[in-house]
């Protein structure tokens, strides 16, 4: 039996998620996507389909932890910024400022609360665009 590439298995698992988003195993499929992203270094696309997750009614007493996993995705993935497309440096950044912005609200006190600001604001910093980074 022959294995298939690891990008080849995303590919399929993205077209079944696709076209069966309700399926039963969806949401275990996403996850492990996530997962298997985060470990092999697509970062990016791990924090889109954490943030996915975190947005999924079916799961809304874990959307913390997966708002938490995609705050820590695009921070990682931002670290190696020179190493991103542009659109994925636009997409953690983005991401970022969106799930960081309101896991922070929801969690101010939490002990990630300050690097997650700092995250966000140091997005806007490398945007050039001081006015927003001072205020975030």
């Amino acid at each position: 039996m022959k294995i298939m590439a690891a990008g080849c298995q995303r590919r399929i698992y993205s077209i079944y998620l696709n076209r069966f988003s309700q399926a039963p195993k969806a949401l275990d499929i996403e996850y492990n996507l996530a997962e298997a992203g985060f470990k092999g270094d697509n970062l990016v696309r791990a924090g889109m389909q954490y943030e996915r997750l975190a947005k999924d009614k079916r799961l809304v007493k874990r959307s913390g932890v997966f708002k938490e996993s995609a705050i820590e995705s695009y921070t990682k993935a931002l670290q190696k910024a020179d190493a991103l497309t542009l659109v994925d440096r636009i997409r953690a950044r983005h991401g970022l400022r969106d799930v960081g912005g309101e896991w922070v609200k929801a969690n101010p006190r939490a002990p990630g609360a300050a690097a997650a600001s700092f995250n966000i604001a140091n997005s806007w910093y490398e945007e050039r665009n001081l006015k927003k980074a001072i205020e975030a």
